[in-house]
């Protein structure tokens, strides 16, 4: 018999495997609800997890922790600013999820607003042409980083993937 927590390391696994293809911000929100409650249980499905393969269990208290801790634990993001542009990229779905998460995450505002001003004090720059010139546009820092999900790498990937949406949400924090 398929239960929730084991049908809840499915999803969670799943989602995993979609951070590696290019499509995977657009499912992320229906993930989310999923994990938060919009399912047949009507309960959040992100606080106990069988995953597979080795059937280990993950029982979680707080819903920061299955955004914030590494994979199998949790989905693996490094910060909350990422999280929230990501879902205000994905509409009327997205911005549903940000409300379901400020309400499991009390002092979600406040956590988004800290990661995007310490993201934009430490991980942009100005880039320079290969001539050592002027300095012509942002750009990720860190980008070249091994850790596929990290913030800087998400960035870019919005950028290059949606240069007009991330050149608005740019807008709006700068």
């Amino acid at each position: 018999m398929r239960t929730p927590e084991i049908i809840a390391g499915e999803l969670s696994a799943k989602m995993h495997e979609r951070f590696a293809g290019s499509n995977w911000t657009t499912e992320l929100p229906g993930h989310l609800a999923t994990m938060l409650g919009d399912n047949e249980w009507r309960k959040p499905l992100w606080r106990d997890r069988i995953m597979a393969p080795d059937g280990r269990r993950f029982q979680l208290e707080r819903f920061e922790d299955y955004l914030m801790r590494p994979y199998r634990e949790g989905l693996g993001f490094d910060n909350w600013h990422t999280v929230h542009v990501i879902l205000e990229t994905q509409g009327v779905v997205g911005r549903l999820v940000v409300k379901k998460i400020r309400a499991e995450v009390a002092d979600y505002d406040e956590r988004v607003r800290a990661d995007r001003k310490r993201l934009q004090s430490q991980t942009f720059g100005k880039a320079r042409n290969r001539k050592g010139g002027r300095p012509t546009e942002k750009v990720a820092i860190g980008y070249l980083s091994k850790n596929p999900n990290t913030a800087a790498r998400l960035i870019a990937r919005l950028k290059r993937d949606a240069p007009e949406i991330a050149d608005d949400l740019f807008a709006q924090w700068n």
